[in-house]
């Protein structure tokens, strides 16, 4: 069986790399915004969109003891990246955000995950700022 990928599901996959993982009721939301609706498409649209990915490979799904429903996520064979560890501390926190950040997109606004700097170089000078600030309110204070 051959499943097409549109752009729209391209482009969800996109924002599942940026948000990471979501519930059904965030991806409800990004369906409806990636369609230019401004709204949800109903429960059993998205439900339907995730098996038809799942079935391609490209989303994963799990279930953790405190929810109702299922997280997806994009597959390393969609975004490179490993399955996220729905056991962590910040899982509620993650699902949480992308429920606000597909709200916003259906809204018509962007969402970006804050990125750590991957240069040593970049990580050495925000230090040493950090450090530079540090003393110049210390002799603010005293001084």
């Amino acid at each position: 069986m051959m499943v097409q990928v549109t752009e729209r599901d391209e482009a969800l996959l996109a924002w599942l790399d940026v948000v990471r993982l979501a519930d059904m009721d965030a991806v409800r939301w990004a369906l409806g915004a990636m369609s230019g609706a401004g709204e949800p498409v109903s429960l059993r649209r998205a439900q339907q969109w995730a098996a038809r990915m799942i079935g391609t490979g490209l989303l994963d799904r799990g279930r953790v003891a405190y929810r109702d429903g299922s997280i997806v996520w994009a597959t390393y064979l969609a975004i490179g990246k490993p399955a996220p560890n729905l056991f962590r501390q910040t899982t509620r926190h993650e699902v949480a955000v992308a429920t606000v950040s597909a709200r916003y997109l259906a809204q018509g606004f962007t969402w970006q995950r804050d990125r750590k700097p991957n240069s040593p170089e970049l990580v050495l000078t925000i230090r040493v700022e950090a450090r530079i600030l540090c003393s110049q309110k210390q002799r603010l204070c005293v001084g």
